[in-house]
């Protein structure tokens, strides 16, 4: 009959018990780097409005803006504004030649 030799059986239990210990070693490290990036979020998180100054509502102060601007001054007016008037085009299929379909409704009283 034949049988292992019991060394080769000590290794191989062995090479499980250091597997199994370098896994759980591993597991181990894994939790404890998610815990310390969950406290110093946490951390970050419930301290950094303190020392951002708090409530913004108490540090504001009216500030002169050099008087009131005329009448007639130029203002910026962004390029993409729905102003009433402006075109609208709605399409509702791809490849309609739009011919028949097109309508010209007056624009409202209260916009003009």
């Amino acid at each position: 009959m034949h049988s292992i030799d019991p060394i080769f059986r000590r290794r191989r239990q062995a090479a499980l018990e250091r597997r199994h210990k370098a896994r759980l070693r591993r597991l181990v490290a894994g939790l404890a780097a998610v815990l310390a990036v969950t406290v110093a979020g946490a951390g970050y998180y419930i301290f950094h409005e303190r020392r951002g100054g708090g409530d913004l509502d108490q540090n504001l102060t009216p500030v002169d803006t050099g008087g009131d601007l005329p009448a007639d001054a130029s203002v910026y007016v962004p390029t993409i504004v729905d102003l009433p008037g402006d075109p609208m085009l709605i399409t509702l299929a791809e490849g309609n030649t739009g011919s028949s379909d097109k309508k010209t409704v007056a624009r409202p009283a209260a916009l003009t």
